[in-house]
């Protein structure tokens, strides 16, 4: 479940900015054991509640607490790009805004850095959304008996290999050994 964990520290970046916890090795793992990070939404006005829970999911410290593996975190991701809100995504493509600290204008955070619009972070959201459809579209195939055509789809996209996409690598492999 360190994969699991470690995609939430990635999360949390891009949805504030900063990491989770910031000091010397030896600090940061003590926070890690002991301390829950900051709720993104503390930290940056704008963020959605449902796509925090899901990053804080992914960090939590028990880790019975945790999503069990990728496939489910991929699965919840879906499951929220999927919904009908058109705001939902409106995080991950507009730059955040930091809130400021009580002592004056500077952002809390404790890299200095701002976060700004990514494009490869843009593309990549909008490819997982078209490979939900496509499994969608797979799961349509198999029930209207069209397993050559599941099939092709599903080794186009097990051929996938980017890091960040390799759920549905996964899942399509599986699903072709199903088939077999």
């Amino acid at each position: 479940q360190s994969d699991v964990y470690s995609l939430g520290v990635v999360c949390y970046e891009l949805l504030t900015g900063t990491l989770p916890f910031i000091g010397s090795m030896a600090a940061v793992l003590r926070k890690i054991l002991t301390d829950d990070p900051v709720p993104p939404r503390e930290l940056v006005d704008g963020i959605d509640p449902d796509l925090e829970k899901i990053c804080l999911k992914m960090m939590a410290r028990d880790r019975s607490e945790r999503y069990a593996n990728m496939s489910a975190v991929a699965q919840a991701l879906a499951e929220h790009l999927d919904r009908p809100d058109p705001t939902a995504f409106a995080v991950w493509a507009s730059p955040a805004t930091p809130r400021a600290t009580s002592a004056g204008d500077a952002p809390l955070m404790g890299s200095g850095r701002t976060r700004r619009s990514d494009p490869s972070w843009t593309w990549l959201a909008g490819k997982m959304r078209a490979l939900n459809q496509e499994k969608k579209e797979i799961e349509q195939l198999r029930g209207r008996g069209d397993a050559a055509g599941a099939r092709q789809l599903l080794e186009a996209m097990a051929a996938i290999d980017h890091p960040g996409l390799t759920m549905f690598a996964d899942w399509a492999q599986a699903e072709l050994r199903k088939l077999q």
